[in-house]
């Protein structure tokens, strides 16, 4: 799990730890990373840095599931 604090969110932040994450599992020779998320905000963020989704949950109208994954 990981989160940016809400008053130093949207300074590029949270994208260059996902970048220097992929750098890291590059290393790793991993091919790909897969997170799930329940905000929509979060969402939005993982779709910006290239995840595509490939599932959801819909638990009610408040509730969700999302699932996304992106190759490296």
């Amino acid at each position: 799990y990981f989160a940016i604090d809400p008053k130093l969110q949207n300074k590029g932040i949270g994208s260059k730890l996902i970048r220097e994450m992929e750098k890291e599992a590059k290393i790793d020779k991993v091919k790909m990373i897969c997170v799930f998320t329940h905000s929509s905000k979060a969402e939005k963020f993982y779709k910006n840095n290239g995840f595509i989704e490939f599932g959801r949950i819909n638990f009610s109208k408040k509730e969700k599931r999302v699932f996304l994954y992106k190759r490296i």
